[in-house]
């Protein structure tokens, strides 16, 4: 039944047409299954990790979410009329549409957790903007900055969840 093909024998589990196996046939053993390498263990260090990352990727994505609750109590807090008021949520998502193709090559350049760190700093100072505005510029400008930390946040968060961390230091 089994063949001697170019000096070996094929056996039954051989997927190959020479009768060479492929380096992507290997039989896995029991002690394959059972053992998994350190670095796939949740450790509280990691846990710790995910759910910083998915708190940024809430946190910078909340603003989106509730603009649309407060923008009639800012169009009469500020007196605006429709046109301006309407140009507070497009400004944000105008900034994270122009700033979401760089995202990637700001973390080349500066590094996830500067990246992180940063997003942070410009959803701060973008909510202080819109929470103290008194007038329609103020209120555009904390805006653009929250489309800012969306983009940076959003971003960072999610390629940060696709890559395993470096054991030694974690989000950079």
């Amino acid at each position: 039944m089994l063949e001697e093909q170019n000096g070996h024998a094929a056996d039954a589990h051989d997927t190959s047409i020479d009768g060479q196996k492929s380096p992507y046939d290997h039989e896995m053993s029991s002690h394959d299954h059972n053992n998994h390498d350190a670095s796939s263990r949740l450790t509280p260090l990691k846990f710790f990790a995910i759910l910083a990352l998915a708190a940024n990727y809430v946190g910078s994505n909340i603003n989106s979410y509730f603009i649309g609750l407060v923008l009639l109590f800012m169009k009469a807090d500020l007196k605006l009329n429709s046109t301006e008021s309407s140009w507070i949520p497009v400004a944000s998502s105008l900034t994270f549409a122009c700033t979401a193709p760089c995202v990637g090559y700001l973390q080349d350049i500066f590094g996830r957790r500067n990246t992180l760190i940063l997003g942070g700093l410009a959803g701060i100072l973008g909510n202080g903007l819109m929470a103290g505005a008194h007038s329609f510029v103020t209120a555009l400008i904390g805006s653009t900055f929250t489309g800012l930390a969306n983009s940076l946040g959003e971003l960072t968060a999610i390629a940060a969840y696709g890559q395993p961390p470096r054991s030694h230091r974690l989000l950079t």
